[in-house]
């Protein structure tokens, strides 16, 4: 008599379990931190002399800010490294999305140099000429990551919305996401002459609730995977 096989569901072993749930936190972690940046020091309308003094006051802040842009994308190189993992892909999708990933991360630690240099000039007390040009080079180089973190959070989705790893609206707006900062700068130097505009700001909080819901699914439900 043939019996007919019964179909077996892969359950995940605690140390993956275990591994969503740290990935989640450290979402969520990075969303805590996103709120503590300067940020808006390097988007105001100071006087050359106004920005001197403020990068001559703060060089520790700018440093610990640098260093704090550097941590938070390790973190969101976690989150979607693990995405991917998830998926179970193994194609030249898994490999563009690493590829960018990795390169995501370089970008980032090359911003925090540039912090790092801004910090020493202010405590060594630059010239106004050199603080003026690296702290121009610190706020440029704040838009140099969309586009790289665009293709890997786009890629990462979308492989997570072929394997059901996320619930399906969040996978979307992953890849919403994805698609809104790989085109970012290109629409905003089209519209303004110039990559600081309202797209950042969109930009910004596509981000923060697609890593809110990423997170909180793989804390909640962290069998998912």
């Amino acid at each position: 008599m043939t019996t007919l096989a019964t179909p077996q569901t892969e359950v995940p072993d605690r140390t993956s379990i275990q591994l969503n749930r740290l990935t989640g936190l450290g979402g969520l972690a990075f969303i805590a931190t996103a709120f503590v940046t300067l940020g808006g020091e390097f988007f105001s309308d100071d006087t050359p002399k106004e920005v001197v003094a403020w990068v001559q006051a703060h060089p520790t802040q700018i440093a610990v800010n640098g260093l704090q842009i550097g941590l938070q994308m390790c973190v969101m190189a976690l989150v979607l490294g693990r995405l991917v993992w998830l998926s179970g892909d193994r194609g030249a999708l898994r490999t563009i999305a690493l590829g960018a990933i990795v390169a995501n991360v370089g970008v980032a630690w090359a911003e925090v140099g540039t912090y790092f240099g801004l910090a020493d000039a202010g405590q060594r007390g630059g010239g106004d000429g050199a603080v003026m040009a690296l702290f121009s080079l610190v706020r440029q180089m704040t838009f140099c990551d969309g586009f790289l973190f665009g293709v890997s959070a786009a890629v990462a989705s979308a492989l997570c919305l072929r394997a059901s790893v996320l619930p399906r609206t969040v996978a979307w707006l992953g890849v919403l996401l994805g698609v809104f900062k790989v085109v970012e700068l290109p629409v905003q130097l089209a519209a303004t002459g110039t990559p600081d505009g309202v797209t950042g700001p969109v930009g910004t909080v596509l981000l923060l609730v697609w890593l809110l819901a990423t997170s909180v699914t793989l804390l909640v439900r962290p069998r998912r995977g």
